[in-house]
């Protein structure tokens, strides 16, 4: 059996337990603070990630469109260099007699 506590007693055994909950309230505000600062650098990360992709989407979206008019003219160049050997001498005359 327990034996019966004094008031003060009690009331010691009660204020003992409210300072270990406030030491305990208090790491978890100083790890809620942290959590909090590190989920803001990530959150500044992860703008400066954003911009950089758009960027680089962007340079890339260029390079692909600069890719394929390069790709159309070889390709034209290639198809039409017969046809223009063919008709230099009539555009040629077609000049002279202008």
């Amino acid at each position: 059996m327990q034996a019966e506590l004094t008031p003060q007693d009690f009331q010691q055994q009660v204020l003992t337990e409210l300072r270990n909950i406030n030491g305990r309230l208090d790491r978890l505000e100083s790890r809620i603070e942290r959590l909090e600062s590190r989920m803001d650098k990530l959150e500044n990360r992860m703008d400066k990630l954003e911009i950089e992709l758009s960027a680089y989407t962007k340079g890339l979206d260029g390079m692909v469109r600069m890719a394929t008019t390069i790709v159309i003219t070889a390709g034209a160049a290639v198809i039409f260099a017969p046809l223009i050997k063919e008709l230099a001498p009539a555009i040629a005359s077609l000049l002279k007699s202008a």
